[in-house]
């Protein structure tokens, strides 16, 4: 049985953002999420299964912000809305900064062939205290603490920021 990935339109996270809080603008979190995904997508065709690339280049936007960041590595579990039900647990990066949890990849997982279910999962940003209900995170570390796979992520990162640091001098 092979596994066939269906080119769709990109998906703009700006569009079901769940935003908390003003540090950044609203507007200036859409725009770095939207960013961000789009240079995934340019360079990679598909961002689904690219949670940590996504979280590094959020975290070095922020950090050109002014804002600092950290990738956080661990479990992220994804339930129903309506029912409570658990629709997937996964090993997942997402970023922290001194008042959010950023989880701004996650509404492409419902295109992973991997993952059987039928709903999207809105990203987020926002304080811990204001999470919604249908998510937890069981966080094993900050990257840093990771050395081999911060390396191996590095080699990307040479690539793909430029193109980054570009599209907020454009902002």
């Amino acid at each position: 049985m092979s596994i066939e990935i269906v080119e769709e339109p990109v998906l703009k996270p700006s569009d079901t953002l769940i935003s908390v809080g003003n540090i950044p603008s609203k507007n200036e979190r859409e725009w770095l999420l939207d960013l961000c995904a789009q240079i995934i997508v340019d360079n990679k065709q598909y961002r689904f299964d690219q949670c940590l690339l996504f979280a590094m280049l959020i975290k070095i936007g922020l950090n050109t912000l002014g804002i600092d960041a950290w990738v956080h590595i661990g479990r992220a579990s994804y339930f129903s809305n309506e029912t409570g039900e658990k629709y997937f647990s996964w090993d997942h990066a997402w970023v922290q900064t001194e008042w959010d949890l950023i989880d701004g990849n996650i509404d492409s997982l419902f295109r992973n062939p991997k993952i059987v279910t039928h709903s999207s999962i809105e990203p987020y940003w926002g304080p811990l205290s204001e999470l919604p209900k249908n998510r937890r995170y069981k966080d094993y570390g900050i990257l840093d603490e990771y050395e081999d796979l911060a390396k191996d992520m590095n080699n990307e990162l040479v690539l793909y920021t430029p193109i980054l640091k570009k599209g907020m001098k454009l902002h």
